[in-house]
């Protein structure tokens, strides 16, 4: 299954379908300066965190913080981030706007079976733990994904090529 196509279904799954026009548009991340490219794990932390971590008061949709991961991603797949999701209204994603809520995202490695790594591909197991909170530091909301994760070596570091959910 497509990463994209995931993301929407799992949003689908949860409740989230997001809505247009939620503000203006989050600062996308530009640059890795603050991770370590030559680390695997690192990078696919740091993607799949950047991927779910949402504020809707300022992000249009969960596909901001797609966009905002893509530079973790090989080209493929940072590709689609461009493919935005149909808004629909009365979701999850209006409520935690009302609510003022920041979505957080904090991914876990699991011990699972996966094919065997290589000099210059990886495979991951995660869970990526997203908690709503309020501006009051409040918890409201608490949703678990797991998802097969893969790195592939490039001329500038590792970079994500497959998630699975």
């Amino acid at each position: 299954m497509k990463p994209r196509l995931a993301a929407a279904l799992c949003a689908v799954t949860v409740g989230l379908l997001p809505v247009a026009g939620c503000a203006s548009d989050a600062l996308p991340l530009t640059n890795t300066t603050n991770v370590d490219l030559s680390d695997p794990d690192q990078v696919i932390a740091n993607a799949m965190e950047t991927m779910f971590t949402w504020n809707p008061t300022r992000d249009a949709s969960p596909d901001t913080a797609y966009q905002r991961a893509a530079i973790y991603m090989s080209a493929d797949l940072g590709k689609q981030a461009d493919q935005g999701t149909t808004p629909g209204g009365g979701s999850q994603w209006e409520q935690w706007r009302a609510d003022g809520a920041e979505i957080t995202a904090k991914v876990y490695f699991v011990a699972d079976e996966t094919p065997p790594d290589s000099d210059d591909l990886v495979h991951r197991v995660v869970v990526v733990v997203q908690s709503a909170t309020t501006q009051d530091h409040r918890l409201i909301d608490e949703i678990r994904h797991t998802a097969w994760v893969q790195a592939a070596k490039s001329n500038n570091g590792w970079r994500v090529t497959s998630i699975q959910f």
